[in-house]
C-alpha cells in the first residue's frame, strides 16, 4: 500500500491533520474537519492542536537519542546536566513562608497542640505539625504532602472531585 492512499483510508469523520514528508518530498497532505466545530471554523495546515500528553513520546525519544549518542547516561539528573540544584521539581511556596528552627526549640509547643487537637477532634491518631512562620501576620496554613497535592491535581483533571480524600 502506498502512501498516497493514506488519504482514501482516512475515516471521513476524521478531525485533523497529516502530513507526511520523505526527504523533501511531500508523501500525503490531508487536512480535513474544523479546528472549533462549535463555530464551524475549518482545519488549516497551520491550525495548533493541544497536543497534551503526546508531547512525552517526543521528549522520551530525543533522551533515548541523547543516551544512544553517547551525550548522556540515563542515570543522569536534571541536577547535573543543568548544573543547578533541584530539590522538586514544583514550586513550594510554604518553604518560602517557614522559618529554620531546631526540633527542641518546637517541641513543647508540638505537644501541647497535639495534645489539644487530639483530645477535642477526639482522634488519637491525628498528626499535627507545628512550623514557625516569618511573618506573624498569618496566624495558620495548612500543609498537604507532595502526593497528595499532585494526587488532588490528577482528580480535578479528571473531574474527579472529592475522590482525592
Amino acid at each position: 500500500m502506498s502512501i498516497v492512499n493514506i488519504k482514501e483510508l482516512i475515516n471521513s469523520s476524521f478531525r485533523g491533520n497529516v502530513y507526511i514528508v520523505q526527504g523533501e518530498e511531500i508523501l500525503c497532505e490531508s487536512v480535513t474537519g474544523f479546528a472549533d466545530l462549535a463555530n464551524e471554523i475549518p482545519n488549516a495546515l497551520e491550525t495548533k492542536f493541544a497536543s497534551a500528553s503526546a508531547g512525552k513520546v517526543f521528549v522520551a525519544v530525543g533522551i533515548l537519542q541523547l543516551i544512544e549518542q553517547g551525550e548522556i547516561r540515563f542515570d543522569d539528573t536534571l541536577g547535573k546536566l543543568l548544573d543547578i540544584e533541584l530539590h522538586s521539581i514544583d514550586a513550594d511556596v510554604t518553604d518560602a513562608l517557614k522559618e529554620e528552627v531546631s526540633e527542641e526549640e518546637m517541641k513543647s509547643a508540638l505537644d501541647t497542640l497535639t495534645e489539644t487537637f487530639r483530645a477535642a477532634l477526639g482522634k488519637e491518631n491525628l498528626d499535627v505539625k507545628v512550623e514557625k512562620l516569618k511573618d506573624a501576620s498569618i496566624s495558620s496554613m495548612i500543609t498537604l504532602s507532595e502526593e497528595g497535592r499532585r494526587m488532588q491535581d490528577m482528580m480535578k483533571m479528571y473531574n474527579m472531585y472529592g475522590m482525592d480524600v
